[in-house]
């Protein structure tokens, strides 16, 4: 699967959405270029493709589907955004639920491989066992 540059400019809001920054110096994803990334997901398996795909509609599309707002997700407000995806996450259908879990699980992996947000969590340093 080939993200469509619209598909990935959505992606990038949502991502910025779902990850803000954590503490001050610590970027959020929506600070970070996540596109190099974005074009490795066609290595992805094919259902994991459609369903990343199928996430980025439903939460895109979100506002006029679950709370009855004609608008996209990247025109709300951050705060609706936030209430949006409270109710994605606690809605009564499971499979809209676990599309928002994926693609929490894949922005996450985008956002780690981010040389910054390493840097920032410490997770390139060496770690030495204490000898016994």
């Amino acid at each position: 699967m080939k993200l469509s540059a619209w598909e990935a400019r959505a992606l990038d809001r949502l991502a910025a959405a779902l990850l803000p920054s954590p503490r001050p110096g610590v970027p959020g994803a929506g600070a970070i270029d996540l596109r190099p990334f974005w074009r490795e997901l066609r290595h992805l398996p094919r259902a994991a493709r459609l369903g990343v795909r199928a996430a980025i509609w439903l939460l895109t599309f979100g506002p006029l589907l679950l709370i009855g707002r004609f608008t996209t997700f990247g025109r709300l407000d951050p705060a609706a955004q936030e209430r949006l995806l409270a109710r994605v996450a606690t809605h009564r259908i499971y499979l809209v639920r676990q599309l928002l879990q994926l693609l929490k699980t894949v922005v996450c992996f985008g956002y780690f491989r981010d040389p910054a947000v390493r840097r920032s969590f410490e997770l390139d340093r060496q770690v030495v066992a204490p000898e016994r």
